[in-house]
């Protein structure tokens, strides 16, 4: 009796603890994944919205498409030394993921692909020096060039001086982007400087989304024919 006691108090008990902790451990990542997909959808509408409300007409077929198609994707490693660090996804060219696929967060702009395995993939940030994005202000429409630093200090570059942008203000995914429909949410504006040039201005950005804070993204499958940034942005 006493030894079915011990194994009942000292094995099965803590066993079946485990399992119960297990299972609420699952029960939960579920809920948050759960959540994750709902936001990122919420974020996809937003931008349709703001699409719809801006043009003053129907959303057009290709942002239409966007509704359901993206998928919710762990990061799993980094690549990279420093601020130069790529994201490696758990998700791979078997679950629809592309390279130049956008790639956001429930609060905005992440990066994008820019390499698809069967299994894997990984994401180029947008506080990486290799990355940028066609990015206008929300209140005025006013286009300019995300860029980063080596150091993961985010700006808004191609701005001349006395442009009407404030501190304060809120950037979005412009209609330049060849990779992000125009709507989606990158940051905000933090200060304003001349660039090195001594010409023209520069905007330090915050934004949105903190990259070394994340554990999951959302990819949207989602690709623009005509590559507006390489044609613009060439020089």
């Amino acid at each position: 009796m006493a030894k079915a006691n011990f194994i009942s108090s000292f094995v099965y008990y803590p066993f079946i603890q485990s399992l119960n902790t297990i299972y609420e451990f699952i029960e939960l990542r579920e809920q948050v994944d759960h959540l994750s997909e709902h936001l990122a959808f919420k974020q996809i509408e937003n931008a349709q919205l703001y699409n719809a409300l801006d043009e003053q007409k129907k959303i057009d077929v290709e942002f239409a498409a966007l509704q359901s198609e993206f998928v919710l994707a762990n990061i799993i490693a980094y690549r990279g030394n420093f601020q130069e660090k790529n994201l490696i996804i758990n998700r791979g060219r078997k679950d629809g993921v592309e390279v130049d696929f956008p790639v956001i967060s429930s609060y905005g702009v992440v990066g994008k692909i820019t390499l698809a395995t069967a299994n894997y993939s990984i994401v180029l940030p947008l506080d990486h020096s290799a990355f940028q994005l066609g990015v206008m202000l929300k209140r005025n429409s006013l286009q300019g060039l995300l860029k980063a630093d080596i150091y993961g200090n985010v700006a808004m570059t191609m701005l001349r001086q006395g442009a009407d942008i404030n501190v304060g203000d809120t950037l979005i995914s412009s209609n330049l982007s060849d990779i992000f429909p125009k709507g989606f949410p990158v940051g905000i504006v933090t200060s304003l400087q001349r660039d090195n040039s001594g010409v023209n201005m520069l905007a330090q950005i915050e934004p949105f989304e903190q990259i070394n804070q994340l554990d999951q993204v959302v990819v949207i499958k989602y690709r623009k024919e005509d590559n507006y940034e390489e044609e613009i942005y060439r020089n």
